[in-house]
């Protein structure tokens, strides 16, 4: 149940004065920087720099369930799948919405992992998914997740 009304909370932010943006190309580039942000970081497997790309009263939506709606709690998840999980993440744009002062952004990911401990040696795994990111222009210029879905 809380899945469902998690869902219909995005597609309530996207619906809500949601404006088509392909052809602009600054928030086209503020999506793809956003993803790249992503990209770098959960490569590097930097919390930190995990950690600047959301907002201060950010909210991560785990498909699962989980919500983790502290820095803390945040931070604790993203240290958590560091120190399991070793390999490489990629995403790509799928949509990009604009609802006044906000950028609903979905991509795809993948993540392509190594067991390192098995008694029988490496063994790869992969992961796909996607993530929607609502931005929020900071006064800085910068734009930061507010909320965040991973399913």
């Amino acid at each position: 149940m809380e899945n469902k009304f998690l869902n219909l909370l995005l597609l309530g932010l996207i619906a809500l004065g949601g404006t088509p943006i392909a052809a602009a190309d600054s928030l086209a580039s503020i999506a793809g920087s956003n993803i790249d942000q992503w990209d770098q970081a959960l490569n590097r497997r930097d919390v930190e720099q995990v950690m600047a790309l959301y907002t201060e009263n950010a909210i991560v939506l785990q498909s699962n369930g989980q919500v983790f709606q502290t820095r803390n709690a945040i931070r604790s998840f993203w240290e958590l799948v560091f120190d399991t999980q070793s390999g490489e993440y990629s995403f790509d744009i799928e949509g990009i919405q604009k609802s006044s002062n906000k950028i609903i952004l979905a991509a795809t990911w993948s993540a392509r992992n190594g067991l390192n401990s098995t008694p029988y040696g490496s063994v790869g795994h992969g992961y796909d998914g996607k993530m929607t990111n609502v931005l929020v222009r900071q006064d800085d210029g910068s734009w930061k997740a507010q909320v965040q879905r991973w399913n």
